[in-house]
């Protein structure tokens, strides 16, 4: 039914065209169509089948694109969906990873920090003591 509807539209804007032309631009020939009734219909006529032919045409045609580029973007949505599940599982692997990284090497790295405290402190101690030995001397 759409093809009906854009068909008569499609024809009233021919028409209007065709008398705007007539109006303003002064083409004769098209002055004699739109002061007889008849031939006003029968011009009316002539621009609708045409129209209404193509519109019905076209519009099975549309339908099936339409249909077509429905069915694409529904595979498209569920490969979306699915590539979104897979970059989920591959963060949550991912997280995991650090965890365990951070779980096992952690202690060691806190060992290392503790030692090199222990160093650190033992270090200024000596200087404080080597420090006051200079300054006592003098």
């Amino acid at each position: 039914m759409r093809w009906l509807v854009s068909s008569l539209v499609a024809s009233f804007s021919a028409i209007a065209m065709l008398y705007i032309s007539w109006e303003f631009l002064g083409i004769p020939s098209i002055g004699v169509v739109f002061n007889d009734p008849r031939s006003l219909v029968s011009l009316y006529i002539s621009i609708l089948v045409p129209f209404l032919v193509l519109g019905y045409m076209l519009t099975h045609d549309l339908d099936a694109r339409y249909k077509a580029i429905s069915q694409d973007l529904k595979r498209l949505r569920s490969l979306v969906d699915a590539y979104q599940v897979v970059l989920n599982n591959i963060n949550r692997e991912v997280e995991d990873l650090k965890r365990s990284v951070e779980s096992q090497y952690m202690q060691s790295i806190n060992r290392s920090i503790y030692s090199l405290e222990k160093r650190v402190s033992a270090s200024e101690k000596l200087l404080s003591t080597i420090i006051e030995l200079i300054s006592s001397g003098k």
